[in-house]
């Protein structure tokens, strides 16, 4: 699979390709954003390629957020255990490239909520209404408050905390996150800029 999945409001979300790569394995390297992962180890460009080449695909999804002026790299988003007879997906993956966000600040207009804003509800519709899921999954590691903000915002409701234990041997606790179709379909009718590719 390659090109784009879907579009947003300044956002296109696409199969990542060969270039992604690098960009990807060096934000998810990074220390910043590896401690919100229950798998914080470091990976490499080598590593990430072969991840993504064996990912299975579309039941496991790692998505790169472009600018669509552009086309610039601005970060990741996606799903995994995508049940298509449960009808259900764990979401995430979300990370935005804070550096390539500065060279387009200028470009975005004073009423835009973000690109992390823009491509999580742009996913949310495309979940519920292409995906034809019944519920989404998602888990939030405690203390990172802007996760969890984006999560409430595309409704998700807290369904219980646990503890999990990270890659390099520490312990967290975890926000468990879920949003229903009925839910989903009792919210305001997505954003008016939504647009179908």
């Amino acid at each position: 699979m390659a090109g784009r999945v879907l579009t947003g409001r300044l956002i296109t979300l696409e199969w990542p390709d060969v270039d992604d790569c690098r960009r990807m394995a060096a934000l998810r390297s990074s220390p910043a954003i590896r401690r919100w992962f229950i798998d914080d180890a470091p990976t490499t460009e080598h590593q990430t390629r072969e991840w993504l080449a064996c990912l299975g695909r579309p039941n496991d999804a790692l998505l790169a957020i472009r600018f669509r002026p552009n086309g610039c790299f601005l970060g990741t988003i996606g799903w995994t255990d995508w049940q298509q007879r449960g009808r259900t997906a764990e979401f995430g993956r979300l990370i935005v490239d804070s550096e390539m966000l500065r060279s387009v600040i200028a470009d975005l207009p004073d009423d835009y909520p973000g690109v992390a804003l823009d491509a999580a509800f742009s996913l949310r519709e495309y979940a519920f209404r292409h995906m034809g899921l019944s519920k989404l999954q998602t888990c939030v590691i405690e203390g990172n408050h802007l996760a969890l903000r984006v999560n409430r915002l595309l409704g998700f409701e807290e369904e219980g905390r646990e503890r999990r234990d990270q890659a390099s041997g520490s312990t967290v606790w975890v926000h468990r996150l879920v949003l229903t179709r009925q839910r989903w379909e009792s919210s305001p009718d997505g954003w008016p800029w939504m647009e179908p590719t």
